[in-house]
């Protein structure tokens, strides 16, 4: 609290802690649980934990207050989940470690490496992306670039914190397609606890209030070519709950746009998930519209993605 710059800090019944807002007079109006972290500003309509409290007072996004929080307790915020941690680390870092979410995908944790390793690659626009309608501005924000090794597009994966995490290869071979390796890993990274393109995307989603969700890395960078900046994507067809949590902290409208293909169980139970947090929106490509070809991404045609929009549902 000292370090967000708040006054008049004071410790009531060994279970609050209430103080003054850095530019406030009021020594009650905040009050922070600390047992449980949950926090609540009385003179500004906030609420939530001591995360929101961060991103509020620190104007910052969700990873941006995990990663303040960490650095101002001396944590590694890429650390918070190793299983080899210290069995001494104070609750606060284990609170933080739930809230991250502890899934594993084959081992691979989010670990920043070096941006020297794109020197391995030719980081240059291609004409498969541009086919794909992906302009060659915005591959080369995303610094795509292509393996002669593998003969593979090369997607840097960057966290939300705009480090680098990873390389998806994307095969421009046919029979790697048919073979189901269109997608591999060059340099592994959990992909379930990552929103693709949110450390590019964020500032529009806050300002539009609302964030479009597709599967593909791909997906994000064909809106984008369109002058659609509020998106994210999944990487798969599947929410985590560690990005089930960063899509709620937006606190923007979140619309899915999934490739053709997905059941309406599978968006239901989706649906589900978010029905504690308000509003989500579904673009669905039903037997009537039938505007998208079997197991197409709506970021793949813009002109339909643009009547999906017009035709979302959205459910509370």
């Amino acid at each position: 609290m000292e370090q967000l710059g708040c006054t008049h800090i004071k410790t009531e019944r060994n279970e609050w802690i209430t103080c003054a807002l850095p530019s406030g007079k009021n020594k009650r109006a905040v009050q922070v649980n600390t047992n449980t972290l949950i926090c609540k500003v009385f003179t500004r309509d906030v609420s939530g934990d001591i995360i929101s409290l961060v991103e509020f007072i620190k104007e910052l996004s969700f990873p941006q207050a995990m990663k303040w929080i960490c650095d101002t307790c001396g944590y590694d915020y890429y650390n918070i989940n190793n299983e080899d941690d210290s069995t001494n680390e104070l609750d606060l870092l284990k609170w933080l470690d739930n809230i991250e979410g502890n899934e594993v995908e084959i081992d691979h944790k989010v670990k920043p490496i070096p941006e020297t390793v794109l020197n391995d690659y030719e980081l240059c626009p291609n004409i498969w992306f541009i086919k794909d309608g992906i302009k060659p501005n915005i591959q080369k924000l995303f610094n795509i670039g292509f393996d002669r090794r593998t003969e593979r597009i090369t997607i840097p994966i960057y966290d939300e914190l705009g480090i680098l995490t990873g390389i998806k290869g994307r095969t421009i071979n046919k029979k790697d397609e048919d073979d189901k390796k269109k997608y591999i890993y060059l340099h592994p990274t959990s992909k379930s606890k990552l929103l693709f393109g949110l450390d590019k995307t964020y500032k529009n989603i806050k300002e539009r209030k609302e964030v479009f969700i597709v599967e593909a890395e791909k997906g994000v960078m064909q809106l984008m070519s369109h002058g659609i900046n509020n998106v994210v994507a999944l990487g798969s067809m599947d929410v985590s709950d560690v990005q089930l949590e960063k899509i709620i902290r937006l606190n923007a409208t979140p619309i899915f746009a999934l490739d053709k293909g997905v059941t309406k169980k599978h968006l239901i139970n989706i649906i589900n998930r978010f029905k504690f947090f308000g509003k989500v929106g579904v673009m669905y490509d039903d037997v009537k519209s039938d505007l998208l070809k079997d197991k197409e991404s709506p970021a793949d045609n813009i002109e339909a993605f643009k009547l999906l929009y017009d035709k979302v549902r959205y459910f509370v």
